[in-house]
């Protein structure tokens, strides 16, 4: 008798065990969904402050919206159009460090929806969201895409693989830095300050001197983060001189 009361005591145990870790997991997953749908959603839901948006970005600036008081949660696909896809992937990267598993959820959505097709868009916010996640079968997806494509999305693929740190992109950081295009020298800046080897500290050094002030002093950031006498000679006498040099002197204190 006191063997059967024992069974049934066990047997309790673990229907009551099992049930709190399926308590447990479950709003987990369903966090984990929200979080992917509030980086994907094409729908621009109204908010009043980043707290309120699944991607954790709302947009108060006054284009959306006549006052900045009111704006919409902006997601990867309309990031694009607004040029605020690289904070948004920046919030996505401390998201994955939060939840490891949303970055399995991100990089499966990005293969499936955006990396099938050939819009330059989608093409090149999955390749800046790949950078953010920066693990190994991103840095892969990123490889292998800029091994198979052609034009500008082989040019972009080949940005985000430097801007990952891997040195394979180094050839699209210098094509890139011979753009026309403000846009793709302020890329080639942040790629080539992710490099940070004598190639792309060379194309930091012609960034620096570029017409544009959002390239040179994106230039002068990029050379901040790679430590070095030749980075603080080139920074000398420039604008961006004291930030630039400030971060190189935090880098050899760490």
């Amino acid at each position: 008798m006191r063997r059967c009361w024992w069974l049934v005591l066990v047997l309790l145990s673990l229907q009551f065990g099992c049930g709190r870790e399926s308590t447990r997991s479950g709003p987990k997953g369903a966090q984990l969904a929200a979080l992917e749908a509030g980086f994907f959603d094409e729908e621009l839901k109204p908010c009043t402050a980043n707290e309120e948006c699944s991607s954790g970005h709302c947009d108060l600036t006054p284009v959306y919206t006549i006052s900045v008081s009111a704006g919409y949660c902006i997601n990867f696909p309309s990031a694009f159009e607004r040029w605020q896809k690289v904070e948004l992937a920046n919030r996505l990267a401390d998201l994955v460090g939060q939840f490891p598993q949303l970055a399995e959820r991100i990089e499966a959505r990005l293969v499936r929806e955006y990396l099938n097709g050939d819009r330059p868009a989608d093409l090149e916010t999955a390749y800046l969201v790949l950078t953010a996640l920066a693990s190994e079968s991103a840095i892969s997806l990123l490889a292998a895409e800029y091994e198979s494509r052609t034009g500008t999305a082989r040019e972009v693929a080949g940005l985000a693989l430097a801007e990952a740190g891997d040195a394979r992109g180094v050839d699209a950081v210098v094509a890139a830095a011979f753009s026309p295009v403000v846009r793709v020298r302020m890329h080639a800046a942040r790629a080539a300050g992710s490099l940070c080897s004598e190639a792309s500290i060379g194309v930091l050094a012609e960034l620096l001197g570029d017409p544009s002030p959002l390239v040179s002093e994106a230039a002068a950031s990029g050379l901040g983060r790679c430590p070095g006498s030749k980075s603080l000679a080139l920074l000398e006498g420039h604008e961006g001189f004291a930030a630039g040099s400030a971060r190189i002197e935090a880098s050899r204190g760490k």
